[in-house]
C-alpha cells in the first residue's frame, strides 16, 4: 500500500513553490520598475502654492520623475534654476515649474509676464452692475455682451461678442484671485489682437456687459442676438455661427454685427 505524504513533506513543497513564485515576482517587479524609469524624466514641481512675486526656497519645490509625455516643453529640470528665483505669477501645488514662471532676483516681474503667448492685454471699464456685482476676480473666465444701435434696423441690438475670455487682473492691477475684492472699476482681459480690435470697436459703438462663466465651463453658445422689437414678441434674430479666433471665442465680427457711429 502506497504511503500517504507526511505533513512535513507537504509543507516543504509549499515552501519551495513559494520561494520560486517569490523569485519570479521579484524579477517581474524589477523589470516593471526599469520600464517605468525609462519613460520618465526628472522635472521640478511645486510642493506648495507659490504666490506671485515670492522668492522660491528649497522647501517649496522638489525634483521628481515625471511621465515624458506629460512634461511641458519649457519645464525646468534642475533645482538650481528655480531656488532663489522669484515667481512671476501664482504657481499651483504639484504644478511643473516652467521657465516663464520665474525670474532672477532684481529682475522685477511685470504684468507682461502673465499674458499668454499670442495674446494681448486689454482693459474695459465695469461697475457693480456691468461687472457681475464686483464678483469677477483674476483667473476667472467671462463672456462679453455688446449692446449697440443697429443703423440698418434702426433699433438697439444686443449680441454675444466674445466667450470664454480669461481675466488677467482687475481694478488697479490686482492679480490675487484669493482676494475678497472683485472687479469694481475695470477688468483686464487676454485676447487675440483681432479680438482686441473687435472689443475696442464694440466699446466705442455701444455698451459692454460682462457675464461670469462657471468654473471649467467651456461650452460655446451660438447666441442669436436680441433687438428691441424682440422683447415685444416678434421673431428673434437668426443665430450667428460661432467663430474661434483665439483669446476667447468670437461670436460676431466687425460691420457684420454693428455699425460704429
Amino acid at each position: 500500500m502506497p504511503r500517504k505524504p507526511s505533513i512535513g513533506g507537504i509543507v516543504l513543497v509549499l515552501v519551495v513553490l513559494g520561494v520560486i513564485w517569490g523569485y519570479f515576482f521579484y524579477v517581474w517587479l524589477h523589470n516593471q520598475a526599469g520600464r517605468s524609469d525609462t519613460n520618465r524624466s526628472p522635472v521640478v514641481i511645486s510642493l506648495v502654492e507659490i504666490a506671485p512675486r515670492t522668492t522660491i526656497t528649497g522647501d517649496m519645490v522638489a525634483r521628481v520623475p515625471f511621465p515624458r509625455d506629460n512634461i511641458a516643453p519649457d519645464a525646468i529640470t534642475n533645482l538650481t534654476n528655480v531656488v532663489g528665483k522669484v515667481a512671476v505669477d501664482r504657481i499651483k501645488v504639484k504644478a511643473q515649474v516652467r521657465v516663464s514662471d520665474v525670474v532672477r532676483q532684481g529682475q522685477t516681474p511685470t504684468f507682461s509676464f502673465s499674458i499668454p503667448p499670442g495674446k494681448r492685454a486689454i482693459t474695459i471699464s465695469v461697475d457693480e452692475v456691468r461687472g457681475v456685482g464686483s464678483g469677477i476676480k483674476p483667473d476667472d473666465h467671462v463672456d462679453i455682451l455688446a449692446t449697440y444701435h443697429d443703423t440698418n434696423m434702426r433699433q438697439d441690438t444686443t449680441r454675444m461678442l466674445l466667450q470664454d475670455v480669461p481675466v488677467l487682473w482687475v481694478n488697479q492691477g490686482e492679480t490675487d484671485s484669493s482676494s475678497s475684492a472683485g472687479a469694481k472699476s475695470s477688468i483686464t482681459l487676454a485676447v487675440s489682437p483681432e479680438n482686441g480690435e473687435l472689443l475696442t470697436a464694440a466699446d466705442r459703438a455701444g455698451v459692454l456687459r460682462v457675464m461670469l462663466r462657471p468654473v471649467l465651463d467651456k461650452v460655446v453658445a451660438a447666441g442669436s442676438g436680441v433687438r428691441a422689437t424682440d422683447i415685444q414678441g416678434n421673431a428673434p434674430v437668426a443665430p450667428t455661427p460661432p467663430k474661434t479666433s483665439g483669446g476667447g471665442t468670437t461670436i460676431i465680427r466687425g460691420t457684420e454685427s454693428f455699425t460704429a457711429p
